[in-house]
């Protein structure tokens, strides 16, 4: 795997990421085992976890319902998705095209890595980590897009909450930081 490359050919696809965030997106997405992304937009991290994956076990599901961004971004779509990816001659994972607390609904697979770049709004993020996080196995990694940004404090505000809970629960899995590039954040699952 090589990062540079990976990262590379992931910046011809519209994303609203830094560099130090997709090089740690790669990283952890350098694992055997199955992983869904909630909220995949253009394509740009969906191209980023199926190159580091690439020669691996296990596959990637996306979800995303493709509603409007904010104002002045664009609107993606799951052709203008499939576009982006057949472009960098990369197959298409499974793409579940609902909201994620419906694609929640029905999953039972385990996960070695869940990344969560969908709806910030706070309400959105603890309910995604909630429906979501349990899937995954320990050794598996949870990681989180736009932590800390200034204009959403839905992510860190559910992110806080989700972590005193499991770090204070005797019978919850356990999680450590795994790490934190730019807005990007990661935990371990320990037990």
């Amino acid at each position: 795997m090589n990062v540079g490359q990976i990262v590379n050919s992931a910046w011809t696809i519209p994303g609203l990421f830094h560099r130090r965030e997709a090089e740690f997106l790669c990283a952890l997405a350098n694992r055997p085992g199955d992983k869904v992304e909630l909220g995949c937009w253009m394509g740009r991290s969906t191209s980023i976890i199926l190159q580091a994956q690439a020669g691996l076990a296990g596959a990637l599901v996306s979800v995303d319902p493709f509603v409007a961004m904010p104002a002045g971004i664009e609107r993606a779509s799951a052709a203008k998705w499939r576009k982006h990816l057949t472009g960098l001659a990369l197959v298409p994972p499974l793409l579940l095209e609902m909201t994620s607390d419906k694609a929640a609904a029905a999953w039972t697979a385990p996960l070695s890595l869940l990344f969560i770049d969908g709806d910030h709004g706070y309400q959105a993020v603890a309910a995604d980590l909630k429906n979501w996080a349990r899937h995954v196995v320990v050794g598996g990694v949870v990681a989180l897009h736009d932590m800390f940004f200034p204009s959403i404090p839905g992510v860190a505000q559910a992110v806080g909450e989700w972590w005193a809970g499991a770090r204070d629960s005797n019978e919850a899995p356990r999680w450590r930081l795994a790490g934190l590039a730019e807005y990007l954040i990661a935990f371990e699952r320990i037990k």
